[in-house]
């Protein structure tokens, strides 16, 4: 993908990896959408860069959806990139295990495969288009949970399929999952310049993860200038 000049949308971008990425892309050049569901702090954000620009909605019901991509066709036909980044509000939840976080994380991860597919056509009309599934990045804090296979299965499998469907079309579909997973202590810059990586083609060494194992993301081998380069 070009480094500047993207249209860029990322959902739950209000805070965390989501906010640092988008302040980090915006930084490059390239014009970026956050979804959120706090009117102040989006207000806050979009004020503080005029390549940053967001959209108060609640993404867990169809409605929601239905009313992103109404404002995308109209304000943004160009949108060529989409971070689904679904699942990284559960670090704003003290009780990650009770079963109202199982349904709110599920209501998450099935409202980003159901924007993806309502993206598809969209992309279709670009010369070129990505999409990025950063949805399990937080799924190394549910590795003890039966949380944790439900969720990868739904996640991956639909990624799979995704990527058959598309194969002869001019969409692209990177898949995080089995590079890396964050917890708690992750550094949310670090993260976000690891998603960057991925997305300038910066890192392709994959390494799949085996059983519940995972690993915390190694800022140490991240170049200090990789943004200069």
């Amino acid at each position: 993908m070009k480094t500047s000049g993207n249209i860029i949308l990322i959902t739950n971008a209000q805070r965390g990896t989501g906010l640092e990425l988008a302040k980090l892309l915006a930084t490059l050049g390239n014009k970026v959408i956050i979804t959120g569901n706090n009117k102040a702090e989006l207000q806050h954000i979009s004020q503080s860069s005029k390549n940053i620009h967001s959209i108060l909605c609640d993404l867990t019901s169809d409605q929601g959806v239905s009313s992103l991509i109404s404002k995308i066709h109209q304000k943004f036909p160009l949108l060529n990139i989409f971070i689904n980044n679904s699942g990284q509000t559960c670090f704003d939840s003290g009780d990650y295990y009770t079963a109202y976080s199982f349904e709110n994380l599920c209501r998450q991860y099935l409202a980003g495969i159901h924007l993806t597919e309502e993206l598809l056509p969209l992309f279709e009309k670009q010369h070129k288009a990505l999409i990025i599934d950063a949805s399990l990045l937080t799924i190394g804090v549910l590795q003890n949970t039966y949380l944790f296979s439900g969720v990868l299965e739904i996640t991956s499998s639909y990624n799979k399929l995704l990527r058959h469907k598309i194969q002869n079309s001019k969409i692209e579909v990177r898949n995080l999952q089995p590079r890396y997973f964050s917890d708690l202590n992750s550094n949310p810059v670090m993260t976000a310049l690891r998603i960057i990586e991925t997305i300038y083609n910066k890192n392709t060494n994959t390494e799949y993860i085996s059983g519940l194992k995972y690993e915390l993301i190694d800022s140490e081998n991240l170049t200090s200038n990789f943004l200069n380069n």
